[in-house]
């Protein structure tokens, strides 16, 4: 009977945990295709769900034309400059364009793992 009341306490804290923080999203508009996990998201707007977990985090980019894309990526701190805006650093690899960091105005972002 201990185990079980253990487990179910175990399984609220997870359930709490998911629901408590429901992480942020960012809105873009990218002007050309971008590759995210070497799925390409067309031209157009592109909701990015930030999903933070320990020790990395999930961002799910979702296009207005429904293309979905989950990515795992590492949270990374940059103290040297100040960003106003939510800034995506797209990176060239051949013809196509990456994304490969997304910065934060707090100066942190998140570095995606390919």
């Amino acid at each position: 009977m201990k185990a079980l009341t253990m487990m179910c306490a175990a399984v609220l804290c997870v359930c709490w945990a998911a629901f408590a923080y429901p992480g942020d999203t960012i809105t873009v508009h990218f002007a050309n295709p971008v590759v995210v996990n070497d799925t390409t998201i067309p031209a157009g707007d592109v909701t990015i769900t930030v999903q933070r977990s320990n020790p990395s985090v999930t961002l799910t980019f979702r296009s207005d034309s429904g293309v979905i894309v989950n990515a795992v990526a590492t949270r990374i701190n940059d103290y040297d400059e100040t960003r106003p805006e939510t800034t995506v650093v797209l990176g060239k690899q051949g013809n196509a364009l990456r994304v490969e960091r997304i910065w934060l105005p707090e100066h942190t972002g998140f570095a995606i793992t390919q």
